[in-house]
């Protein structure tokens, strides 16, 4: 087991540093003294990887235990990468410069889906054969860290290339993988497959290659667990947070972030954006000692703290104020807008620098926002960043329009408060539903859609003299492709990787032209990952087939509730208030027997049986996606019928004439009276002003 000379290299790459180790508070076990080796491999740039809590969480558990080495090796940056193939030595680790072959377990922390080609790029620069099941012997053991702090990704894309998936915590899952590898290679180990049935047994760990899958013609998912593999795998968490790692490695280069990462909560987030999981809090006088104790062993002077959603951040910011000793500065991430997370964020960040405070929009009321924004201006505060998401279920381009407003709004509070010092940033990231989320059978919006919704949105802020950020959608359309991607992905995958795909997480590096191709070539279509996914049927290893159904949260029984459902995703406006306030109190009322416009497969035949109707418009008339679109029309119709005195778009307002002449030949046609004929004509309904108000429990 020779060490890579990778001395004669350095003089010709940028940023040596990255590739030496000996950093301060890095692991110095002997190779020769542990008996059991492990290599947590990042697939991301040393930059990026130094700081991450995963990383972090999974060397010091690790390297806590007497007989276990835990060593960290980064992807190259390209012109290392180069010489690495050139020379032809492969990917070590950075403590002893050891091969990754030599180690028994490598494990990588999956942290983004852009990270997915990054993850092969390692195992070929490492020497590795890239499938699974190419790869002889039982060990090195190829392990995915899929979860802790940044939650679950969808492993299916690389089940190809990887032995197994940890899901859930990693504190969890790794005492279990480490006593079962002592135990595995005590006796001289064995055959490959036996490790994988034994690993299978062990809660939280997937073995893809002891699951069968086949796709029917409907979409379908069969999927066939060998015997002794668990039909189901559910993702393991823990009951409470551990005390964190307080002695990370300090890295000599300029990381992307140059703060202390402390996590102070876990699995709290906003909205029905968070992961299905327990939420887990560390109490504030252990949050004050681990600050203390991070600040102490690595002489930083600035701490990031990470699960802002804490129920007592306030009590939390108290604790830390004394930790911090005058001298340290804490970073915060976007916070829950409310008057107790800006007074905790006072408490922690001095007077002078109150410069910018950022607000999460996840699920909250505008007069929320408009709060808080008040509150942190009162406090100092001049700068103001939104951060929220474009592009959700059932959102409209009056929904965006109306953040634009919302930021208007708090720039105006600011200036009376500040004046022309008053800043406002939003930034707006595209949605990406994902697995183990309320989301994860939603659509995704397309990227013409989004894009179209970018520019309006951008010349809307600017109009209003706020500043904004927007994410690229192709970038959000591979992310939403690879979270919901089967194992055909996997071939597109390894295929991109060959056409130069690497971080894909670096903007620079990202090309989504690469993806295009590689999924062509293997006779993908991206829509078909991101378009409305249904319930997946599973078979179990008796035959008998199974259901899995959409989460209570997605249960739709009335199209009544399906609409106030799609307008509690997007943000608010008054034009959806009045909609869900109409349908709310309407949809019961109708008169039984009277044809509806938004009865979708009345509508179709309808319009099918008219005299005159080509044979090509009746198909299209009678099809799923016109029925669709009928209803979404239907729908809008029936609020502007009502809301016809207000300023509609000029879109509606056809929709409406439209759908009140086809309503008036219907009932022409059943012999029944119009609805001007039928009852009194009634006074122009009161303008928009009267039903600004939010209804109870709306949008949060």
């Amino acid at each position: 087991m020779a060490t890579v000379d990778i001395e004669q290299v350095l003089p010709e790459v940028s940023r040596p540093a990255r590739y030496t180790g000996g950093e301060w508070n890095s692991a110095g076990k002997e190779w020769d003294a542990a008996p059991l080796r492990a290599v947590l491999a990042c697939p991301d740039v040393y930059e990026a990887g130094a700081t991450d809590l995963t990383m972090a969480i999974g060397y010091h558990l690790l390297n806590l235990e007497p007989d276990v080495l835990c060593e960290r090796s980064y992807v190259p940056w390209p012109d290392m990468e180069a010489a690495m193939r050139g020379r032809g030595f492969g990917l070590w680790s950075l403590e002893s410069r050891h091969a990754v072959t030599d180690f028994d377990l490598v494990l990588f922390p999956l942290v983004s889906e852009l990270a997915f080609a990054s993850v092969v790029n390692l195992l070929d620069l490492a020497g590795l054969p890239l499938r699974s099941a190419e790869r002889e012997g039982s060990l090195p053991l190829l392990l995915g860290l899929n979860g802790g702090p940044v939650g679950p990704l969808n492993p299916e894309p690389l089940a190809d290339f990887l032995d197994a998936f940890a899901l859930g915590d990693p504190e969890a899952l790794l005492p279990d993988i480490v006593d079962l590898l002592r135990r595995w290679k005590e006796p001289g180990g064995g055959a490959k497959a036996g490790l994988l049935r034994e690993l299978a047994r062990l809660p939280g760990l997937y073995v893809p290659s002891l699951y069968e899958v086949r796709y029917g013609k409907d979409g379908a998912v069969m999927v066939e667990p060998a015997a002794g593999a668990p039909e189901r795998v559910a993702a393991r968490w823990l009951e409470s947070l551990p005390p964190p790692p307080t002695k990370p490695v300090v890295p000599f280069v300029q990381t992307l972030r140059s703060a202390l990462p402390l996590e102070i909560s876990r699995g709290a987030g906003t909205g029905p954006l968070a992961v299905r999981r327990p939420v887990l809090e560390r109490p504030p006088a252990e949050v004050a000692e681990a600050a203390r104790e991070l600040l102490a062993s690595t002489g930083y002077g600035e701490i990031a703290l990470s699960g802002v959603d804490h129920s007592r951040l306030g009590d939390v910011a108290e604790a830390l104020v004394p930790a911090l000793g005058g001298h340290a500065t804490v970073v915060l991430p976007p916070l829950p807008p409310a008057a107790a997370a800006v007074a905790a964020a006072a408490a922690l960040t001095p007077e002078p620098r109150r410069r910018t405070i950022a607000f999460d929009l996840e699920a909250v009321a505008d007069e929320q926002v408009l709060t808080a924004a008040e509150a942190a201006f009162e406090r100092g505060w001049y700068g103001v960043r939104l951060s929220f998401r474009l592009g959700r279920p059932g959102e409209a381009l009056e929904d965006a329009l109306a953040t634009a407003d919302l930021a208007a709004r708090v720039k105006e509070a600011g200036r009376r408060r500040h004046g022309g010092r008053t800043r406002v940033r939003v930034s707006a990231a595209a949605f990406v539903p994902r697995s183990w989320t309320p989301f994860q059978w939603a659509p995704q919006a397309a990227v013409d859609e989004l894009r179209e919704n970018q520019e309006a949105f951008r010349r809307a802020c600017r109009r209003r003299g706020v500043e904004v950020t927007v994410e690229d959608p192709q970038r959000a359309l591979l992310e939403g492709v690879l979270a919901r991607g089967d194992r055909h992905l996997g071939a597109a995958v390894e295929r991109a990787w060959r056409l130069g795909a690497r971080v894909e997480a670096e903007r620079q590096q990202f090309d989504w032209s690469r993806w295009e191709r590689a999924l062509a070539e293997c006779g993908l279509d991206a829509d078909s990952y991101t378009r409305e996914r249904g319930a997946v049927r599973r078979r179990s290893s008796s035959g008998r087939a199974i259901s899995q159904r959409l989460p209570s949260i997605w249960s739709r029984p009335s199209r009544r509730k399906r609409l106030t459902w799609r307008f509690r995703l997007s943000r608010v406006t008054p034009t959806s208030r009045a909609i869900v306030s109409w349908v709310r109190g309407r949809s019961r009322t109708m008169p039984s027997g009277v044809w509806r416009p938004w009865d979708s497969a009345r509508s179709s035949n309808f319009f099918a049986s008219r005299p005159g109707t080509s044979r090509k418009a009746r198909s299209w008339a009678t099809s799923s996606d016109w029925r669709r679109s009928w209803a979404t029309a239907a729908r809008m119709a029936r609020a502007a019928s009502m809301l016809e005195w207000t300023n509609f778009t000029k879109s509606s307002r056809r929709i409406m004439r439209v759908m009140a002449s086809w309503r008036a030949r219907a009932l022409a046609a059943r012999g029944l009276p119009s609805s001007s004929e039928s009852s009194p004509k009634k006074s122009p309904p009161p303008r928009m002003a009267t039903i600004s108000s939010r209804p109870s429990g709306f949008g949060s």
